[in-house]
């Protein structure tokens, strides 16, 4: 017959048998599994992968989608070189509605930004006339686009312009260059322009936004072409 001793040691180990623990739902690892170390291994939730371009500051005009290359437009016999670096072309005492264009300039080529591109812009006066002559050469300027291929051109909006029956719709000109580039040679006009004679490619329009106080603002991204 068994001891009372041994009794009590059978009744111990039976215990020890039955109280072990029941696996949590939550336990993915196999049993036995050395390297877990009692931290949820699952992987974590990053949310929705990000594949558009980096932010680019206050203003972004471009995505990989629109990187097509600006279509060009006849530069016009109103040219002048040596423009002025500005990016204020408003003349005192020229009374017109404010305009702040916002440009970015990128390649063609996986949408990359394209800082240190030069960009002359030249438009009528308020009274329809392009300085030809002055020292001033108003309404006219030669810029390059800063950190992340942007710059900021505050002027006022330019009018219509010529005989009553044949107007020449508003436009702004623009020559773009950058040594590793195609240049480019355009125009940018209004949307809802009375004008407009339909000549216009799409993708030239601009359509600004009537801030509080009246003025206006657009933002328009130009894609240039690498040399071949």
């Amino acid at each position: 017959m068994p001891s009372r001793r041994q009794l009590l040691y059978a009744s111990l180990a039976t215990l020890a048998v039955g109280c072990k623990p029941t696996p949590s739902l939550l336990d993915t690892h196999e049993e036995g599994d050395a390297t877990d170390s009692g931290k949820d291994t699952a992987p974590q939730d990053t949310g929705p992968q990000d594949t558009d371009p980096p932010d680019t500051g206050p203003f972004d005009t471009g995505s990989p989608q629109e990187c097509r290359p600006t279509r060009s437009m006849g530069e016009g016999p109103n040219f002048r070189v040596e423009a002025p670096d500005r990016t204020d072309l408003r003349v005192l005492g020229d009374e017109g509605t404010t305009l702040l264009l916002r440009l970015q300039v990128r390649s063609t080529l996986a949408c990359e930004l394209l800082p240190g591109t030069s960009i002359e812009i030249w438009h009528c006066q308020p009274d329809g006339l392009y300085d030809m002559e002055t020292d001033e050469m108003r309404y006219r300027c030669k810029v390059e686009t800063g950190e992340y291929g942007r710059v900021e051109i505050t002027t006022l909006r330019p009018p219509s312009y010529g005989a009553p029956d044949s107007r020449i719709q508003a436009h702004i000109h623009l020559k773009v260059t950058h040594p590793e580039y195609e240049p480019l040679i355009t125009q940018l006009r209004f949307v809802n322009d009375p004008d407009d004679n339909g000549s216009t490619p799409v993708g030239l329009y601009l359509d600004p936004e009537v801030l509080e106080d009246g003025s206006q603002e657009v933002r328009f991204m130009l894609a240039l072409r690498p040399l071949a």
